[in-house]
């Protein structure tokens, strides 16, 4: 497991299509492991996942490549997920607006941060984004 580095985050820009209601990308660098389009939805799974909601991207060869659980982190429309890709874990921030209307995904590539970690490192993380 790698240590996160605040630089290594990709920052990517969504904004919710309301006829859709599937988020597009709208600004960011290429990230291939993050889909163009996100859909935010409730899942039936909420105790396997530990999440009420889930972010998942288009169906490809009927399953989801990007696809993780919106967990709580405390501080309010934020939230974090890991996705996993490949055997490997990435630890992912998503940022809802007030309204829901614009969705900023932080994504970390390959770093997974332990829970007892997670609460200190997203607010670091946040504070040094300002």
């Amino acid at each position: 497991m790698r240590t996160a580095q605040h630089s290594e985050a990709k920052v990517l820009i969504f904004e919710l299509d309301p006829h859709t209601d599937w988020f597009s990308k709208t600004s960011g660098p290429d990230c291939a492991k993050v889909p163009d389009s996100l859909k935010i939805e409730t899942t039936f799974q909420a105790q396997r996942i530990q999440s009420n909601r889930i972010i998942h991207g288009p169906k490809i060869g009927g399953s989801w490549p990007f696809f993780t659980g919106l967990k709580p982190t405390g501080i309010p429309g934020i939230l974090y997920g890991d996705h996993f890709t490949g055997g490997k874990r990435s630890f992912v921030l998503f940022g809802l607006s007030e309204g829901g209307k614009r969705l900023t995904v932080h994504y970390f590539n390959e770093i997974d941060i332990v829970p007892k970690l997670r609460g200190g490192f997203v607010k670091r993380y946040l504070k040094a984004r300002v």
